[in-house]
């Protein structure tokens, strides 16, 4: 298991010479990356982004990663 940032070139190096090796992102580049998504459908500070977040991570925890993405691609 290796735990890293969200530098991708550290994972692409990981993917190459540790190929068998599970790649885990820490939990706050995740955070990181889920409010970079909410501020493409909410502005900064809007409460609906706060809750669009939390609703995000909790499922992302539970393992609804699938459902998430295909919510991405839709726009949700």
């Amino acid at each position: 298991v290796a735990l890293v940032d969200g530098e991708h070139k550290l994972r692409d190096l990981i993917k190459t010479y540790l190929p068998w090796f599970v790649i885990i992102i820490d939990i706050y580049h995740v955070i990181e990356y889920l409010w970079k998504g909410a501020h493409i459908f909410y502005d900064e500070g809007n409460e609906e982004a706060k809750t669009w977040v939390t609703n995000k991570l909790r499922r992302l925890l539970c393992g609804e990663i699938e459902g998430i993405i295909k919510e991405l691609h839709m726009g949700v």
